[in-house]
């Protein structure tokens, strides 16, 4: 038995699945919670995040009789008392509800002394704390549930892979995750239940589990149906035959009146139990409610717990739950029920996006019998990738509907699967005919389409996408009025974003995961592949294993997309490619997708340059010439791009043709393959300079716009790659000061591993010193310089950036303020404000790295115009008083002190309209804020005030410029 208390880090004995998305959550935080039921694999995420920190990582583990406060403090304050940088309490739910934790809340907020050297918490739960996790004190907070701990069915197939050494295929490990919800203990004790099995073995264990599985029951029956009181135990065998559990449906089923009360303490309790809504509804964990089956059977019977299921069932069908009841009628194999409701209902039940799993587990006896069971086989089979398998299934449909409007559908349904395979797409029926036909040619053809439905938007996107017209695509859906997509068409419309984004150079792995999961739980088979195909860009297997998994289910078009990504990592990484590319070519040519060909062949000429083949110089051409037929101007920038790789006289042209088009349609043009292809040749907007043998004169703005020249040169700034451009202004915006290393790998690649982000730093920081000073020897550059593991703009000899000579102005006004010297601080503060010329770089936007550094510099200049204000009035010019303070207000409407300013400066002037109208805009803003407006100031201002200058920081409230 393990002590609790203070701790080294628990050694699982299995470093287990470095769990990436989970742990970057988990290290953004302040305070992370991780909240999930028993099994759930929330020790071992502790340990991984553990390890990922290093030293300055304290352990305590709480025990029951931590519901002291007294010893629970006592021992915990020991723990801290080393100063630890992250504290990590597991099993903090024996405090939960208790003085303990009205004592840990306290600990947990920033003290008068620690203050922001208080360590980072990261909490280990089975029931959700009661303390307030929302108060601003305490930071950022991530909660990690349940379902967020949930093992997808790709986390499945590594695990056993990479972990266990036991690998699964990708249909095998998809069927365990569905059977054990991705339940980490489920997944674990099925591993040590099996290991001594082979594939055939393992894989028959999989399709056999059930409820009665020993690897489970004696788990299930200890950590979860163990620590519940008896009433709860019976209660949850009795609804489990709900897939949506709601107070009223078991009030009705059970005959009673409390089950809310019950639900909640079950899910108080995690008692793999959760809701997504609030508590209006809950799910029971599929592995409980497998187990709660086999409990209801020994306990009842197998005849009573049918009857039992049928008697939910009822209900269920008497609330119009159709869909529901036919699936618990199936589980009570009470088949002439399933089919009736399959005749009255059917399009309802097979609509359900639960149809096609509860399908699977049908006997094929009753599929192949019944019209609508084959029409939910066939989406099945459309979806996993395999529209073939699925076409067939249609067509059985079809022969077995009697009702020709049924039939009639369906024929429909098939026919726009068809299309995919041999069909010709009619592009006046449906946009799915016209998303076909964009594949065939002239993609541009369909972005003017007329907007009528869901279908159309995502068909633009598409259009835009495949014709190259990027930076158009990368744009939010802002779906039709009134008629939203479907869920399946909104996951498609995401993926789409999240292509276009990526080529635009944003960081998506988060929108990736999101999406693979939604598509997992979707059972968008194909959707999911794709996804994954993305996330193991860089990886060692890298896309060609997802490659193999869709030839192998059928899925040509995912087989073709998944082979352009692994081919297109290939180029990137500087490896042999060109083989890689012309099979993509012949996949495109079988698919009869003659955009997708295009693009196809003009990655394949580049890569042929690229790898030196012979004949490669006559590749371009022809490839040009096919995306200028078939109307796809984005192949025809990579075709001329491969065009200025050759050795000629017109080389030069290709390129700055290859440019012209890039920016005239907005496709990013891929820099590495520039450099790669053309020697590093640089844009034709970037100053090309001689280097000085002194140091260079930089000047920088980034207060209202961004710019950067070198001795008096402006140089483009943009024709970096993004993540370049972003370490450039990050750096300008501290220019002078030296920055940390991990600073900046904090700040702009977050997602990735500190050794990749590292690398990939030193990789960027080479391009920008490049860009700054092109032709500069190793360590010889005298604007962007290392020293350890800082990094700095520096600013010698004339050097400047507008955001340190605002700052010295301000820091200038300060000092004078403070010596009492009058003339002094309208001098500087009216330096500021000549310097500030607007927000601190506005084209980054949100960036979190930007945000903090641009409110504290807007709230400077803020504050310096409420200054220079009461120095004109001092001095009689109440209206260059009235211009600085309506200045400062439209930077920080909450100065407190500029309004009434305002208001008094109006009064002296003789405009009392003004007067009033401020007053009320005044008091407007108070209410805003939750603040009882005061009587309005009519007086003069007082004499400057020095408690508070321009350079003071923000208060989270209605601000004084004095104080």
């Amino acid at each position: 038995m393990s002590m609790s208390g203070s701790s080294p880090v628990p050694n699982s004995g299995s470093p287990g699945l470095a769990r990436a998305r989970l742990l970057r959550r988990v290290s953004e935080a302040d305070i992370a919670v991780v909240i999930a039921p028993a099994g759930s694999g929330k020790t071992h995420l502790l340990q991984q995040h553990a390890t990922d920190y290093g030293d300055g990582v304290a352990w305590y583990r709480a025990d029951p009789d931590d519901i002291d406060a007294t010893r629970f403090m006592r021992r915990l304050e020991g723990v801290a008392a080393a100063a630890p940088r992250t504290l990590i309490v597991d099993d903090f739910h024996f405090v939960v509800g208790g003085p303990a934790e009205s004592a840990f809340e306290r600990f947990a907020l920033p003290g008068p002394t620690g203050g922001p050297d208080r360590p980072r918490i990261v909490l280990g739960t089975r029931v959700r704390p009661t303390m307030n996790l929302m108060r601003a004190e305490i930071g950022r907070v991530a909660l990690l549930s349940g379902d967020d701990l949930r093992f997808r069915c790709w986390e499945v197939e590594e695990l056993f892979a990479v972990v266990y050494g036991r690998p699964l295929s990708p249909d095998d490990a998809a069927a365990l995750s569905r059977h054990t919800d991705g339940w980490a203990a489920g997944l674990h004790l099925f591993h040590l239940g099996t290991q001594s099995l082979g594939a055939g073995g393992r894989r028959a264990a999989i399709h056999a589990l059930s409820g009665r599985s020993r690897y489970l029951q004696g788990y299930l029956a200890k950590t979860v149906l163990g620590e519940l009181p008896p009433e709860l135990c019976e209660f949850l065998r009795r609804t489990y035959v709900f897939e949506t559990v709601t107070a009223s449906r078991c009030d009705r089923l059970l005959g009673r009146t409390d089950s809310a009360v019950l639900l909640a303490e079950l899910e108080r309790r995690q008692a793999l139990t959760s809701s997504d809504d609030d508590g209006h509804s809950y799910r029971y964990h599929e592995v409980l409610r497998q187990h709660l089956a086999s409990a209801l059977r020994t306990e009842l019977g197998a005849v009573a717990a049918a009857r039992w299921c049928e008697r939910a069932a009822a209900q269920l069908e008497a609330e119009q739950a159709h869909a529901e009841a036919a699936r618990l009628y199936a589980r009570a194999e009470r088949w002439g029920e399933v089919t009736r409701l399959l005749r009255s209902h059917g399009a309802r039940v097979v609509g359900d996006p639960q149809s096609s799993v509860w399908c699977e587990g049908l006997p094929t006896t009753v599929v192949d019998q019944d019209p609508w069971l084959s029409v939910a086989t066939a989406r099945r089979a459309v979806a996993a990738g395999d529209p073939r398998r699925g076409s067939q299934h249609y067509r059985h449909a079809e022969q077995l509907f009697t009702e020709p409007d049924h039939r009639d559908s369906v024929a429909r349904e098939r026919r726009l699967v068809d299309i995919w395979l041999d069909a010709p797409p009619r592009p006046e029926l449906h946009w799915l005919d016209r998303l076909r036909a964009m594949t065939m040619r002239r993609p541009l053809d369909y972005v003017e389409v007329d907007i009528g439905g869901a279908g159309d938007y995502f068909v633009r996107t598409c259009a835009l996408l495949l014709a190259g017209r990027i930076r158009d695509a990368n744009h939010p859906t802002r779906w039709p009025v009134g008629a939203p997509p479907s869920p399946l068409l909104d996951l498609w419309e995401q993926f789409a974003g999240v292509l276009a984004a990526l080529v635009c150079g944003e960081d998506v792995g988060t929108r990736i995961e999101h999406l693979a999961c939604d598509a997992e739980q979707a059972g968008v088979g194909i959707l999911v592949r794709q996804c994954r195909a993305l996330t193991m860009l860089g990886t060692v297997c890298g896309p060609t294993e997802v490659v193999g998994e869709s030839d192998a289910i059928g899925d040509r078009w995912g087989a073709t997309f998944a082979a352009g990504v692994a081919a297109l990592q290939a180029l990137l990484a500087g490896e042999r490619s060109a083989p890689l590319w012309r099979s993509v070519v012949e996949r495109c040519v079988a698919l009869r997708a003659d955009t997708l060909e295009a693009w196809a062949l003009a990655f394949a000429a580049l890569a042929a340059l690229a790898d030196a083949d012979a004949g490669a110089d006559s590749l371009p051409a022809p490839a040009e010439a096919f995306a200028r037929k078939v109307g796809v101007p984005g192949a025809r920038v990579i075709a001329l791009l491969a065009g200025a790789g050759r050795s000629d006289s017109a080389a030069a042209g290709r390129l700055a043709a290859a440019r012209a088009l890039a920016a005239e349609i907005g496709m990013p043009l891929p820099q590495p393959l520039v450099d790669r292809v053309c020697g590093a040749e640089p844009s034709a907007t970037t100053v090309v300079m001689e280097i000085p043998s002194g140091d260079a004169e930089l000047r920088v703005r980034c207060l209202g716009a961004f710019s950067v020249a070198v001795d008096g040169a402006a140089l483009d700034w943009r024709t970096l790659r993004p993540r370049a451009g972003m370490t450039l202004r990050y750096l300008s915006m501290r220019a002078g000061r030296w920055v940390h290393r991990d600073d900046l790998v904090a700040a702009l690649w977050p997602d990735l591993s500190t050794a990749q982000a590292r690398q990939n730093l030193q990789v960027t920081v080479s391009s920008v010193r490049r860009f700054l000073q092109p032709g500069i020897e190793r360590g010889k550059s005298t604007l962007l310089v290392r020293q350890g593991e800082t990094y700095s703009i520096v600013l010698a000899g004339d050097s400047v950036a507008d955001v340190v000579t605002f700052g010295a102005a301000v820091e200038a006004a300060r000092v004078a303020l403070q010596a009492g010297d009058e003339d002094g601080v309208y001098r500087a503060v009216t330096d500021a404000l000549a310097e500030y010329r607007g927000d601190l770089l506005p084209s980054d936007g949100p960036a979190e790295w930007v945000v903090a550094e641009r409110d504290r510099l807007r709230i400077q200049a803020a504050l310096a115009a409420t200054t220079l204000a009461e120095l004109e009035l001092r001095r009689g010019n109440a209206v260059s008083a009235i211009e600085a303070l309506q200045r400062g207000l439209t930077l920080d409407p909450y100065l407190d002190r500029a309004w009434r300013l305002l208001i008094s400066a109006y009064q002296r002037v003789g405009d009392l309209a003004a007067a009033e109208h401020t007053r009320r805009d005044y008091a407007g803003m108070l209410r805003d804020l939750g603040v009882q407006p005061e009587q309005p100031v009519t007086v003069a201002p007082g004499p400057v005030r020095t408690e508070r200058g321009p350079g003071t920081s923000p208060r989270p409230r209605a601000r004084s410029a004095t104080g």
